[in-house]
């Protein structure tokens, strides 16, 4: 099993998880659940927003809210 860390608010950067969004169906899968429980489109902003949207905390907090909410398994 592999997990993917990423580190607190603030350390994101534009384009990050767009490989594995783009390569692997159940991430894919996974990134558009997301979109949908958080009511708005995470991936828009993760894979071609500006830094200060990525680094607003509404995006991260839904996002940990999120995988708070519902677990989703991804095995690679």
């Amino acid at each position: 099993m592999k997990a993917f860390v990423f580190p607190g608010q603030g350390a994101q950067f534009i384009g990050m998880g767009k490989d594995l969004y783009d390569n692997n169906p159940l991430a894919r899968e996974m990134f558009e659940k997301a979109n949908e429980v958080l009511g708005f489109r995470i991936t828009d902003i993760m894979f071609a927003g500006t830094e200060d949207e990525l680094k607003q905390t509404k995006v991260y907090c839904a996002s940990c809210g999120t995988r708070r909410r519902r677990e989703f398994p991804l095995a690679l």
